[in-house]
C-alpha cells in the first residue's frame, strides 16, 4: 500500500512539474518529491527504500510559487530553483 501511495504521488508530480506551463496547476500543501543532488541524497535513498531524498511543500504567495523545505534552517524557496537542484 505504502509503495502504491509513493507512485501515485510521484506521479501527480511528474505529471505536475514535466513542464513549467503546468506548475500553475499546484495549489498550497502540495508536496513535491525530487532526488536531489546533495551529498547526503544517496544515503537518504539507501535508508528510506526510496529513490527520493527530498521533499518540500509547495506555498503561494501572491502569484509566485514556492517550495518550504528543510535545509538548515526550513527555508522558503523559489520552486524553480528548488527544481532545478533535482
Amino acid at each position: 500500500m505504502k509503495h502504491i501511495l509513493y507512485l501515485i504521488i510521484s506521479l501527480f508530480i511528474i505529471t505536475a512539474c514535466s513542464n513549467n506551463t503546468s506548475l500553475d496547476k499546484l495549489q498550497n500543501g502540495d508536496l513535491i518529491f525530487q532526488t536531489s543532488t546533495s551529498n547526503q541524497s544517496v544515503p537518504i535513498q539507501l535508508a528510506t527504500h526510496s529513490k527520493y531524498s527530498h521533499v518540500g511543500m509547495v506555498f503561494k504567495k501572491g502569484e509566485k510559487l514556492y517550495v518550504y523545505e528543510a535545509v538548515q534552517p526550513v527555508r522558503l524557496t523559489e520552486i524553480e530553483s528548488f527544481i532545478d537542484r533535482g
